[in-house]
């Protein structure tokens, strides 16, 4: 398992990205949010945070260990993108207020931070935990197709209120289709990167179940 974050070479001035996620297959989508945040915001680097254990969210059915070897698999050919096991590595229930404090602390108090998320996640904020300091911390990017991103919508104090939007066409893609279409037999190619697809096919990670559909 790689361990902690890397600074690079220097983390003063530097723009960061942290991306956090249960990453149960890691997505092209993902790599999407990624990408159109990196170059909206023009940020020198995105950590990618693969949850231990999730907060408000159904247990991984890979295990950490196969998460995190995916998504090295999966941004390793980006500079731009880094993996961070600071989740992994932290005992208990993954929050990101402390995923963006211990990600801070290893990229130096000279970066300026910011926490990437999905519209949908946008919408649960206010019920993270301490959404404040939260949004003190690191500024909030949010990702997602214009129809997605109704931030006029949101009451006054809402944690997204705020936030920087980013517009991006990308699919509806997400791990649950992923793990159903495997489940199915069906292919999901053009879905993970191919090394992505090739490490869940050779260590058997999610398999066949006929007739299997998952609920979100």
């Amino acid at each position: 398992m790689a361990s902690g974050t890397s600074s690079g070479s220097s983390a003063a001035g530097r723009r960061a990205g942290i991306f956090g996620g249960t990453f149960d297959p890691i997505h092209a989508g993902h790599l999407g949010v990624a990408d159109a945040a990196a170059e909206e915001l023009d940020l020198d680097v995105v950590y990618f945070v693969p949850a231990g254990d999730p907060y408000l969210r159904r247990p991984p059915i890979a295990s950490i260990e196969d998460r995190i070897a995916m998504v090295e698999l999966a941004i390793g050919g980006d500079d731009r993108f880094l993996l961070s096991t600071v989740d992994a590595e932290r005992p208990g229930p993954t929050y990101s207020v402390d995923t963006v404090r211990d990600v801070g602390a290893a990229v130096g108090t000279d970066a300026a931070l910011y926490l990437i998320v999905g519209a949908d996640a946008a919408l649960q904020l206010a019920r993270w935990r301490e959404p404040e300091k939260l949004a003190a911390a690191a500024t909030i990017v949010v990702v997602g197709r214009p129809d997605q991103l109704p931030s006029t919508d949101l009451p006054a104090g809402h944690p997204a209120r705020d936030a920087i939007y980013v517009n991006t066409l990308q699919s509806e893609m997400s791990g649950a289709v992923i793990r159903d279409a495997l489940a199915n037999g069906s292919t999901i190619t053009g879905m993970v990167p191919p090394e992505v697809e090739r490490y869940i096919q050779s260590k058997r990670l999610y398999p066949p179940i006929p007739g299997y559909r998952e609920e979100e």
